[in-house]
């Protein structure tokens, strides 16, 4: 127990750090677990390693959730296998694609991968072991003592002992080490250096003998194959364990056996299984199967998309859902004031108001449907009217408005896709790009899930009461007089509403970028019974583009394409436009609203290859997941919040929100101020100068550096601890001549002065 125990002290000073989203600086992720690779339960937190949520833990006496996720020099992946804690207070996870992460009993991050020797940065299996730790890959097992990786095996070219070298689980007892693997398990002898391997396949009767787990309560093992628990007896025959109905994961991390079945969570307690009463049954599938573990002091707590659940003295097991959207597969995100809403591909709608989420999940309402959404099923299109409702097209299903200006939420539904399963499809809720204009309208660009027979359907118009109005496309929805011309397409991927021109902006799949201005009488709250049409304007240069994006700002026009990024000056009179490079194209249909314009012209693009900021006077900027906390490479949805100029990302597997203005605050004061400068004294040679490093209590440090009359010679911006301080140059980047210095040394809030000899 004394590693778990270690492991809360390390909580507990971070529990005041518990919050919503995980901030590292300027960027904040959002993640939502849908399952976990195991938990582990001290005495009053919960850590848990989230298949696609990074690291989430919960402290029981706050009732805070806190998190980690992936950044560069922090947690490597957000895709968790395993968890371990070992005797030192160190957390060790496994994960997917990016090999062990350590979370240090200091709060320090560190790593081990294939750099390390680690046989696959696929980690599926970990046991601690003092301050040891087996890994179990998909290439192979390892072993870090506390300092390397060990041993491992295969190794070196030599033949590997197993007929897999998947290695599913790993149970230590005593002298003895087991490993399950895709074909059977094996078991060694310590005291022997693991030289000779035992294969143990009596009793399997398994096809391929696939071992998904192992788990041990120091003397007893037991092997998990094929939803059945299987007992290793002293005959070396595998016998079936009875009585516990489906089982689908194994764990013993806490020194107790707990299995989650599809009765509940069963635990060996005396000799026997003994099922927790209340205890929630898992189903096999990924979401609803529960990782299980049990805290020092007996209590069973398990974790899967519903949330961690903790056993009570008595009744239901009270379930805490860890703040997040309802997934990670985001494809929408809107901003309105303090309320930010997020639309998912397949797994619903979020609220987030900076601290809470209400969340929608998909699902068919059948009750009290005046508040809340009749389906978040592929809800993609967002948007807010003049009124301030939010509009939700969810694919399929409906057409929503919702009011939630007051204490209750009030929902229309516009318009509802027939349930009966004979009915054709509605294209009227395939909506993909909007657009509220100046006078109340409601504009929908449309596209098509490729149903035979049912091609995008151009544009709806919805009028300032809510109510559908008409439906634009090239064959009659338009007019033909002078330089105007048709509507160009009916794939419509990009729909902007400029104010200042009264205007909308049109970018086709493969048919370009068209304006049009907002038509006479587009508020009439009647119908239009003379069939109000548009006048198209085409971009000429622009005609055959595959766009994503068109964003007016300014008197200029932004085009994102699936070649490059462009801008056409004077709303594009000129038919010129400057091409800008792009790190790659937009995400293939999910690529919602891939660009967005700051306030101070700064473009942000979303790519299938991250981030790219083009600021202005021309330098640029990319965040990609190598060196930022960025979810995915894949950005759908980019959106800048015009009050405060964060910029939220939707991506493939999560979202993210960057503050370009966020400042660190300044480091804490320190007691007292010790550092040197070496080497001292130096000498400066002619042509090169010198290289006066520093070291000393501070992470950084500043100052300036005085000649013995008291003339200032050089300010120095700032070194690292242990760096290069000084060169030996002066303001002008001339060598000084040889003599006596005074360098003030500014840190941390102290200072002082250092004599520096510098000899020819």
């Amino acid at each position: 127990m004394k590693r778990i125990a270690l492991a809360l002290a390390l909580a507990a000073a971070l529990a005041a750090e518990a919050r919503p989203g995980h901030a590292a600086g300027a960027w904040s992720t959002f993640l939502h677990p849908s399952a976990y690779g195991g938990i582990v339960a001290a005495s009053d937190t919960v850590w848990g390693a989230a298949v696609d949520g990074g690291v989430v833990f919960y402290v029981r006496s706050s009732g805070q959730f806190g998190s980690y996720s992936r950044q560069p020099g922090g947690l490597a992946s957000n895709n968790l296998t395993a968890i371990a804690a070992d005797r030192s207070g160190n957390l060790w996870f496994g994960t997917s694609d990016a090999g062990v992460s350590r979370l240090a009993s200091d709060g320090t991050w560190g790593v081990l991968n294939a750099f390390d020797g680690l046989p696959s940065l696929t980690v599926n299996t970990l046991r601690a072991s003092g301050d040891s730790l087996w890994i179990g890959t998909s290439a192979g097992l390892a072993v870090y003592d506390g300092t390397e990786i060990s041993g491992r095996l295969p190794d070196s070219g030599a033949p590997s002992p197993f007929a897999s070298n998947n290695i599913t689980g790993i149970a230590l007892t005593g002298d003895s080490v087991w490993v399950a693997t895709a074909a059977g398990v094996y078991y060694a002898r310590r005291s022997e250096q693991l030289s000779s391997w035992t294969q143990m396949s009596a009793g399997l009767q398994l096809l391929n003998q696939q071992v998904d787990g192992l788990a041990t309560d120091g003397v007893n093992v037991w092997a998990l194959a094929y939803q059945q628990l299987l007992l290793a007896t002293a005959a070396s025959i595998w016998s079936p364990v009875s009585g516990l109905g489906a089982v689908y994961r194994v764990s013993d991390e806490s020194g107790r056996v707990v299995a989650s079945t599809n009765t509940g969570v069963f635990e060996y307690q005396g000799g026997a299984w003994t099922l927790h009463p209340g205890s929630p049954p898992s189903d096999g599938a990924t979401t609803t199967t529960y990782a299980a573990t049990a805290d020092p002091t007996g209590v069973v707590v398990a974790a899967a998309q519903a949330g961690v659940l903790i056993e009570p003295a008595s009744g239901a097991w009270p379930a805490y859902l860890p703040p997040g959207p309802t997934g990670n597969n985001v494809q929408n995100v809107l901003v309105d004031g303090a309320r930010v809403y997020v639309a998912t591909f397949d797994e619903g709608m979020a609220r987030y108001n900076g601290q809470n989420w209400n969340l929608w999940y998909p699902s068919t309402c059948t009750a009290n449907c005046d508040h809340t959404f009749y389906n978040t099923l592929y809800s993609f299109a967002l948007l807010r009217d003049r009124l301030g409702q939010k509009w939700v097209g969810c694919w399929g299903e409906a057409v929503d408005r919702m009011d939630d200006s007051g204490p209750i939420d009030s929902v229309t539904h516009v318009l509802i896709q027939d349930p009966n399963p004979q009915s054709p499809p509605n294209p009227h809720t395939w909506l993909w790009s909007a657009a509220a204009d100046s006078n109340g309208g409601v504009w929908f660009g449309g596209d098509s899930p490729d149903v035979v027979g049912f091609p995008p359907i151009g544009i709806d118009y919805y009028n300032p009461s809510g109510l559908f109005r008409r439906n634009y496309q090239p064959s009659a929805g338009d007019t033909l007089t002078g330089t105007t011309s048709h509507m160009a397409g009916v794939q419509v991927r990009s729909l902007f509403y400029d104010d200042r021109q009264r205007t909308f902006w049109v970018g086709y799949a493969g048919a370009g970028v068209q304006s049009f201005p907002l038509p006479v009488g587009a508020d009439r709250v009647t119908p239009d019974t003379t069939g109000q049409k548009l006048q198209f304007h085409t971009l000429l240069d622009a005609n055959r583009l595959d766009v994503f994006a068109v964003i007016p700002h300014g008197d200029s026009i932004w085009v994102f394409d699936t070649n490059d990024l462009r801008l056409y000056p004077e709303y594009g009179s000129t038919n010129t436009s400057t091409a800008y490079s792009i790190p790659a194209g937009p995400a293939p249909r999910g690529a919602l609203h891939p660009l967005d314009v700051a306030a101070d012209g700064t473009v942000w693009l979303g790519t299938t290859n991250g981030v790219r900021a083009y600021h202005p006077g021309g330098t640029t900027e990319d965040f990609t997941t190598a060196n930022s906390p960025l979810a995915n490479d894949e950005v759908r949805t980019v959106r800048i919040d015009p009050v405060t100029g964060a910029i939220w990302f939707a991506t493939a597997t999560g979202l993210n929100r960057y503050d370009p203005n966020y400042r660190p605050p300044p480091a804490p004061p320190l007691p007292y101020l010790q550092a040197r400068v070496y080497p001292n004294p130096v000498p400066i040679a002619n042509l090169i100068g010198t290289s006066l490093h520093i070291i000393g209590n501070a992470p950084s440090y500043g100052g300036r550096v005085y000649s013995v009359e008291g003339r200032l010679v050089r300010r120095l911006p700032g070194a690292a601890n242990g760096k290069l301080l000084w060169d030996g140059r002066d303001e002008n980047g001339s060598l000084v001549k040889p003599g006596l210095y005074f360098v003030r040394i500014d840190a941390g809030g102290r200072q002082m002065t250092a004599r520096v000899t510098l000899l020819r």
